[in-house]
């Protein structure tokens, strides 16, 4: 065989279509990944505490007063010598208030006078309690009543009033508010010995200043003291 021949034998034939170019070889694009889950952030949810805040109150018809009294003495024959009355609304202001130092008509025993200072000498030309008795009564008159111990001062009211043949102040239409019995009853779940509910104990505890009241006791500084008393422990009006 010659070379020709050889040749021609490994020559495309013509009339056989060209074999088409193999595609080109390509690396398939990955796919996307997924966009990362946002991290978790662990926050610690606080409670608000809030202070207790007092139900609104409503007022219509009502007059709130502080009363207290200094006396000769704690038995059922003893006298007035100072009665102090304040008128206050729903915010706790005063916005009217009676005070009267009275003649008991007696004289002055030392350990009542060394209670709240007030001397025979200086009772000698002040009213007794019959000038005052009007004036007191209208002022009460349909009233709710806030006392420290409203048994002892009840008492003594009543028995002044009873001297001069008139009705007792529950005659008066009168709503008595004891706030040593509301103070009593905030710890009546607390072991024994409990606090003591006294005016001063209980001014202490709850940051109300004594100085006023560093010599001696006094009626009109003693409702001054309840009046912010019965508001730090939110003891309710109505």
């Amino acid at each position: 065989m010659s070379l020709a021949d050889i040749l021609r034998c490994f020559a495309r034939d013509p009339a056989e279509p060209a074999k088409p170019a193999p595609a080109p070889k390509t690396t398939p694009a990955p796919a996307p990944r997924p966009a990362p889950a946002p991290a978790r952030v662990c926050e610690t949810v606080r409670p608000v505490v809030q202070a207790p805040v007092r139900a609104p109150v409503r007022t219509e018809g009502h007059r709130f007063l502080c009363l207290d009294t200094e006396t000769t003495g704690i038995s059922h024959d003893d006298r007035i010598c100072e009665i102090a009355i304040l008128e206050f609304n729903e915010r706790f202001e005063v916005t009217s208030q009676l005070h009267r130092y009275i003649n008991p008509q007696r004289r002055m025993p030392y350990g009542a006078f060394r209670v709240h200072g007030l001397s025979d000498a200086f009772l000698a030309d002040k009213p007794v309690f019959g000038d005052v008795a009007d004036e007191i009564a209208d002022f009460i008159r349909g009233s709710d009543i806030f006392i420290h111990n409203a048994s002892f001062d009840t008492r003594m009211l009543n028995h002044e009033f009873g001297l001069l043949s008139r009705p007792s102040i529950d005659l008066l239409n009168t709503n008595i508010h004891c706030s040593l019995k509301y103070a009593r009853s905030l710890y009546a779940g607390m072991p024994r010995p409990r606090p003591s509910c006294t005016l001063d104990a209980l001014c202490t505890r709850y940051s109300i200043s004594l100085e006023s009241r560093a010599e001696h006791h006094g009626a009109l500084i003693d409702t001054m003291l309840l009046l912010k008393l019965i508001e730090r422990m939110k003891m309710p009006l109505v």
